[in-house]
Protein backbone atom coordinates (compact mmCIF):
# COMPACT_ATOMS: atom_id res chain seq x y z
CA UNK A 1 0.00 0.00 0.00
CA UNK A 2 0.85 3.46 -0.71
CA UNK A 3 2.18 5.53 2.38
CA UNK A 4 -0.82 7.86 1.95
CA UNK A 5 -2.63 5.40 1.67
CA UNK A 6 -1.67 3.77 5.04
CA UNK A 7 -2.00 6.80 7.05
CA UNK A 8 -5.49 7.17 5.92
CA UNK A 9 -6.24 3.91 7.01
CA UNK A 10 -4.43 4.64 10.11
CA UNK A 11 -6.65 7.53 11.22
CA UNK A 12 -9.85 7.33 10.09
CA UNK A 13 -10.92 5.37 12.58
CA UNK A 14 -10.06 8.16 14.90
CA UNK A 15 -11.39 10.93 12.84
CA UNK A 16 -14.73 8.85 12.28
CA UNK A 17 -15.31 8.37 15.73
CA UNK A 18 -14.40 12.17 16.80
CA UNK A 19 -17.04 12.99 14.01
CA UNK A 20 -19.44 10.94 15.25
CA UNK A 21 -19.26 11.69 18.71
CA UNK A 22 -19.84 15.83 18.06
CA UNK A 23 -22.73 14.94 16.16
CA UNK A 24 -23.90 13.02 19.05
CA UNK A 25 -22.71 15.99 21.33
CA UNK A 26 -25.32 18.67 19.12
CA UNK A 27 -28.05 16.29 19.50
CA UNK A 28 -27.96 15.69 22.77
CA UNK A 29 -27.32 19.29 23.49
CA UNK A 30 -30.58 20.29 21.15
CA UNK A 31 -32.57 17.19 22.93
CA UNK A 32 -31.94 18.91 25.82
CA UNK A 33 -32.56 22.91 25.05
CA UNK A 34 -28.79 23.49 25.80
CA UNK A 35 -27.66 24.08 22.07
CA UNK A 36 -29.91 26.20 18.94
CA UNK A 37 -28.27 23.60 16.47
CA UNK A 38 -28.61 19.98 15.86
CA UNK A 39 -25.76 19.10 13.89
CA UNK A 40 -22.67 21.06 13.04
CA UNK A 41 -23.31 21.42 9.96
CA UNK A 42 -26.38 23.68 10.48
CA UNK A 43 -23.77 25.56 13.30
CA UNK A 44 -20.92 26.08 10.42
CA UNK A 45 -23.71 27.26 8.07
CA UNK A 46 -25.12 29.64 10.25
CA UNK A 47 -28.77 28.26 9.88
CA UNK A 48 -31.23 27.66 13.08
CA UNK A 49 -34.46 25.49 12.76
CA UNK A 50 -37.38 27.31 14.24
CA UNK A 51 -40.47 26.33 15.14
CA UNK A 52 -43.14 29.07 14.94
CA UNK A 53 -46.67 27.37 16.69
CA UNK A 54 -48.06 30.64 17.11
CA UNK A 55 -48.91 31.32 13.81
CA UNK A 56 -49.12 27.83 12.83
CA UNK A 57 -52.86 26.45 12.79
CA UNK A 58 -52.83 23.04 14.12
CA UNK A 59 -55.98 21.73 12.76
CA UNK A 60 -57.99 20.34 16.06
CA UNK A 61 -60.07 16.94 15.83
CA UNK A 62 -59.54 13.65 14.44
CA UNK A 63 -56.53 13.21 11.35
CA UNK A 64 -57.22 13.11 7.68
CA UNK A 65 -54.19 10.64 7.41
CA UNK A 66 -55.90 6.86 9.22
CA UNK A 67 -54.29 3.31 9.10
CA UNK A 68 -57.22 2.21 6.59
CA UNK A 69 -55.99 4.85 4.61
CA UNK A 70 -52.27 3.25 4.57
CA UNK A 71 -52.41 0.14 1.92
Amino acid sequence: MAPLTKAFVAIYPYVHTAWEATVLAYQTGYLLGKLDHHSPFLFLSGATLVNDLETTEVPLGPSRLSWANMR
